[in-house]
């Protein structure tokens, strides 16, 4: 559980978290479910970020998502986001307009 400065201390560092590599989808996957079962929120950002670049990747080395890792990308997601919106007192749903505006607002 955060408190509010830890989560705002986090957001943050949400743009020099890296994202996870592994050499297939099968070790990608092995590498989500491991990160979703230590409940380290970090991890969790690193899934996100991952699925994000994977699903918005224009290069023509394209590799889209498997619905495996689509869907632990948005179990992490909503995870990330109730811990967020718990610690700032905030709906889940506000959680990504808060994250933007903070990081507009700080940078």
């Amino acid at each position: 559980m955060l408190n509010r400065d830890e989560a705002l201390e986090l957001i943050e560092r949400l743009p020099y978290i890296r994202t996870l590599q592994a050499a297939n989808d099968r070790t990608l996957e092995q590498l989500f479910r491991e990160a979703l079962a230590k409940e380290d929120y970090l991890q969790w950002v690193q899934i996100i970020k991952t699925c994000y670049v994977r699903q918005h990747d224009t290069s023509k080395s394209r590799r889209p998502l498997t619905p495996a890792l689509a869907q632990l990308g948005q179990q992490a997601n909503d995870r990330f986001r109730q811990l967020l919106a718990n610690a700032l007192d905030i709906a889940p749903e506000q959680v990504d307009a808060y994250i933007n505006t903070h990081l507009e607002e700080n940078w």
